[in-house]
């Protein structure tokens, strides 16, 4: 399902495109009947960046019977995480006990249940057809369910298997590759020329903004996979990672991403006291050197993308006023993800604000969803984005790769604000992945034998607790 997604929106006459589907199709079968439930978290790790949103690099998404291919790769990833829900709990029935507790999160995922039955109420009363009905209920209500399920599934592969977290680490690694071996090939063929704005800016399969925020985030990942590494070729597959996701970053050509990502090369660098040790200081300041390189490789890039007229300037103020406007006009049920834009172009009210003229969505990820699905949705998603950042933060292990982590995410979150990133199943897949393997512990019995060894680091008796004893106390 989450490849016949992808088809959606590859053109019939991409004989290239649909043969790659067709490798990662013959990929998901047999990583399936390989490791069973374990393989589809790991499969869905690397391919759903993969999965092309965008039939062309600046087209809007293709229709197929009314559906995008956005919608469709929502859906079938939906699908196949119920597969993997069942075939885990089948699992826990067979097997016993476990290794490693992974992170308990009971109160994240009733607030993510909660906010699918509210999606489900301003699809209701906002959709104009069937059609609409079901593109918006992806959105609003089966994000959300996917997300709680995407939890259930990382918590149980990493309880079951000692060497889970290392193998969905390096599945980050591959997905980060794979998305950068995609976008040299946009920027080797002139496929990434945008030609209404005049400069080079590579899409990759998830547009540019998605795209910056996945390449700032794997970069953590893959130092979080270099620093718990048991092998070699974890290791090197960690670097390459690292270098394939900064150079992502930088043709992306968002400015966001790139001061997230020196905010938490700076957390990093200001640890507590005693953590900053002579080889971690090393490994910092190398990164920051290859930044520096790249950084300085693709300045061409940059400056003619921040000398151009259309995005010169900094548009976010704008279209948070348009957001808030829309809020203001349409509290209860919102006027729905798919009506938003035209909404917002068919009137003066939304398109002139007094820091220019706008004719985009909120730039915010929780006033787009608010405006899209109601004032309820979007109490509910704070509430939950603040007892979900409480709890991970509270809870945090001390592994090695936690550091990484922790700052990747703190400095993602900024870009929260400043994009559409709730919506990203590519983004948010990968943030309640970092968030289960900063908060697992091993199980009573395992740590009180000192045999926790997820990926061949010693073991950690500190380690922080889960979800649910944080929302214990």
């Amino acid at each position: 399902m989450c490849v016949l997604t992808g088809l959606a929106t590859v053109k019939v006459d991409q004989p290239l495109a649909l043969c790659a589907l067709a490798i990662i199709l013959v990929g998901v079968l047999a990583a399936v009947a390989k490791w069973g439930a374990f393989g589809i978290p790991l499969l869905l790790l690397i391919v759903t960046p993969l999965i092309p949103v965008v039939s062309g690099v600046y087209q809007q998404p293709r229709s197929y019977d009314g559906i995008d291919g956005s919608t469709l790769r929502t859906v079938g990833i939906a699908v196949l995480s119920l597969v993997a829900l069942a075939l885990a709990h089948q699992r826990a029935n067979d097997r016993e006990g476990g290794r490693v507790t992974g992170a308990s999160f009971y109160t994240v995922q009733a607030l993510l249940i909660a906010l699918g039955v509210v999606g489900v109420a301003s699809a209701i009363f906002t959709a104009t057809g069937a059609s609409d009905f079901v593109k918006m209920l992806a959105q609003s209500a089966g994000q959300p369910l996917f997300y709680a399920i995407a939890l259930t599934m990382f918590s149980d592969a990493l309880r079951r298997s000692p060497r889970a977290r290392g193998q969905l680490l390096s599945a980050w690694c591959l997905g980060a590759i794979g998305e950068a071996a995609i976008v040299a090939g946009q920027i080797a063929t002139g496929a990434a020329y945008d030609p209404e704005r005049g400069f080079l800016r590579a899409q990759g399969t998830i547009g540019a903004d998605a795209l910056g925020a996945f390449a700032m985030f794997a970069v953590f990942g893959a130092l979080s996979l270099y620093a718990d590494a048991a092998t070699n070729r974890q290791r090197w597959l960690a670097r390459v990672t690292v270098v394939a996701s900064l150079g992502t970053l930088f043709v992306s050509l968002t400015r966001g991403p790139l001061i997230a990502f020196g905010v938490a090369l700076l957390l990093l660098v200001l640890p507590k006291r005693g953590e900053l040790t002579q080889k971690r200081l090393a490994n910092l300041a190398g990164l920051a050197l290859l930044a520096a390189v790249g950084l300085y490789a693709t300045k061409g890039l940059w400056l003619a993308r921040l000398d151009a007229p259309t995005t010169g300037g900094f548009d976010r103020p704008a279209t948070w006023i348009t957001g808030l406007r829309l809020v203001a006009n349409h509290p209860l049920v919102g006027v729905g993800s798919t009506h938003l834009l035209t909404l917002i172009n068919s009137s003066t009210e939304y398109t002139l604000t007094p820091y220019g003229a706008n004719g985009q969505l909120p730039h915010d990820s929780w006033l787009y969803l608010t405006a899209a699905n109601g004032i309820f949705y979007g109490g509910l998603l704070v509430i939950l984005s603040v007892v979900f950042g409480r709890a991970v933060f509270i809870g945090r292990n001390q592994l090695p790769g936690t550091q990484y982590l922790t700052a990747g995410m703190l400095g993602l979150l900024l870009v929260f604000f400043t994009n559409n990133l709730l919506n990203h199943p590519e983004i948010m897949l990968y943030v309640l992945l970092a968030a289960v393997l900063v908060t697992a512990r091993p199980s009573a019995s395992v740590a009180a034998a000192g045999e926790m060894q997820p990926t061949g680091s010693r073991a950690d008796p500190q380690a922080g607790p889960v979800l649910a004893d944080v929302w214990q106390r």
